[in-house]
């Protein structure tokens, strides 16, 4: 089994257990009395979760030459607005939570940042010279 396709299933491992959860998290109602730092940071907390999911999407697709495929980037970000989607209709059904299109969109935003910043670094990277020494 080559290193390549071990850190792919790991990434696909991680997905999955960060699936997991946000899918706990999300089943509970919101119980802490902590003050907010800023108005709305919850959406801050959706971006980054859905951003790390994407993140691990794409570290589950292969590397291409130059870095990962566009399609691959936009696949990593559609599964984890996919997931937000599912998440923010399985909270309609936790008493003491709601559905917000607010954050679903924080999640798709969350989700593209991350997987276009992971994909540019990794590009960035693969076009870097080699260094001796």
């Amino acid at each position: 089994m080559s290193s390549r396709w071990l850190l792919r299933l790991a990434s696909l491992m991680l997905a999955l257990g960060w699936m997991a959860f946000i899918y706990w998290e999300s089943s509970g109602p919101i119980t802490l009395d902590i003050p907010e730092l800023f108005p709305h940071e919850d959406k801050l907390f959706h971006a980054v979760a859905f951003g790390l999911l994407a993140m691990c999407y794409l570290g589950s697709f292969p590397l291409g030459n130059s870095g990962y495929h566009r399609h691959h980037v936009i696949w990593a970000i559609a599964l984890a607005t996919l997931y937000g989607a599912f998440d923010e209709w399985h909270q309609s059904f936790v008493p003491g939570r709601t559905a917000d299109a607010a954050d679903l969109l924080a999640d798709a935003i969350g989700a593209a940042l991350f997987a276009g910043l992971m994909a540019r670094v990794v590009r960035m990277r693969r076009k870097a010279p080699l260094r001796s020494g």
